[in-house]
């Protein structure tokens, strides 16, 4: 045998050695079918919702007063403690009554006094009318006793402005509540000798009811206008630690813009009766921002993104996988609204998506 046969047949051999093993796979692989990938699967509905959004909001007082002395004086006794809760008018502070009580007296005492003058230039004047007419008296002396007769009254005048000042000025000297709420730190005590309008005393926060004040993005402004405008009532629910505190409504929308951030102020009120919420705490907020009639929704779970965006996993009546952009919407309760991509009642897959591939077939457990 020749050395170029020898190659020839030893070629063949390897030949048909290579084309048995891969008859042979084929065969194996015939005997073994493919796996079939087991998916969850949900239906798309459809039906209203109303999309909340959910912020940070900050808790303000719905009126906060600095209470101050409008007079000079020495504190000599305190209504209330710090941290009180006080009522509209209550008393905060009496300041030393003596030396007011005294200008009072002194203010009076003038008031009469030149009330006694008037009424004597008034009795002159009275009396020399006749005589001047009859010639008995001079003009000039005449004029004069009217001329003194007008500045008694004038001087008359200036004393009841005195007592009604003075009048004034001691009623300065009980310090009451200019509305209810909560005190605060106070900062003098009794004894101490106070400048009128110039020390702080206490500062007074009304919590019942109670602002929450949070930011609205501008693209969610219009629905609430719309709503805000026609008087119905938008409902804002307070949460701290997952738990709902209370409801309450929006009762302001700013007039501005905000044009660095492209939000909107919003106030919301509370009546807070509990007292849960405090001036300056920071709370979760949800606000119900737009009805959306007959939304398509999906599972949250289902959304997936590529390079191409946002896509689904759809299975078909012949439990085939389709591979499907969509154009997501808000989140709903863990459910999206699909706004374009998909169809009432088809089934997309929830879990499982990760060795799927289009056309692929799929076994589905609902």
């Amino acid at each position: 045998m020749t050395k170029r046969k020898y190659h020839l047949y030893l070629y063949i051999f390897i030949g048909v050695v290579i084309l048995f093993l891969i008859i042979r796979v084929l065969l194996s692989g015939d005997k073994h079918p493919h796996h079939v990938a087991a998916v969850s699967v949900s239906p798309v509905v459809k039906k209203d919702v109303m999309i909340s959004m959910q912020t940070i909001g900050t808790v303000q007082a719905y009126s906060s007063v600095d209470v101050r002395s409008m007079v000079t004086g020495q504190i000599i006794s305190e209504g209330f403690k710090e941290g009180d809760m006080v009522s509209n008018n209550q008393e905060l502070f009496l300041i030393d009554q003596r030396p007011f009580i005294a200008a009072f007296n002194q203010a009076k005492a003038d008031l009469l006094r030149n009330q006694a003058i008037v009424a004597d230039f008034e009795l002159q004047v009275k009396r020399n009318t006749s005589l001047l007419k009859k010639g008995y008296v001079a003009a000039q002396v005449y004029d004069s006793l009217v001329a003194n007769h007008k500045s008694a009254a004038a001087a008359v005048q200036a004393a009841e402005a005195a007592v009604e000042n003075a009048t004034l000025q001691l009623s300065y000297t009980t310090i009451r509540a200019p509305i209810a709420g909560k005190t605060g730190n106070v900062v003098y005590q009794t004894g101490t000798i106070i400048k009128a309008n110039d020390a702080l005393l206490v500062t007074i926060n009304q919590i019942n009811p109670i602002y929450v004040v949070f930011s609205l993005p501008q693209n969610r402004l219009f629905s609430i206008l719309e709503r805000y405008n026609s008087k119905q009532s938008i409902p804002v629910k307070v949460t701290i630690r997952d738990k709902e505190i209370e409801t309450g409504e929006v009762t302001f929308i700013d007039n501005t813009i905000n044009t660095a951030t492209g939000t909107v102020q919003l106030k919301a009120t509370f009546a807070n009766k509990q007292n849960k919420l405090w001036p300056g705490q920071y709370v979760n907020i949800e606000l119900p921002v737009e009805d959306v009639k007959q939304a398509l929704l999906i599972p949250s779970l289902a959304v997936l993104t590529g390079q191409n965006g946002f896509y689904v996993y759809v299975v078909d009546d012949k439990s085939m996988v389709q591979v499907r952009e969509v154009t997501p919407g808000d989140t709903v309760h863990g459910q999206i609204i699909i706004i374009k991509g998909l169809h009432f009642g088809e089934k997309v897959i929830i879990s499982g998506q990760l060795k799927l591939k289009h056309g692929m077939k799929v076994k589905t457990v609902e």
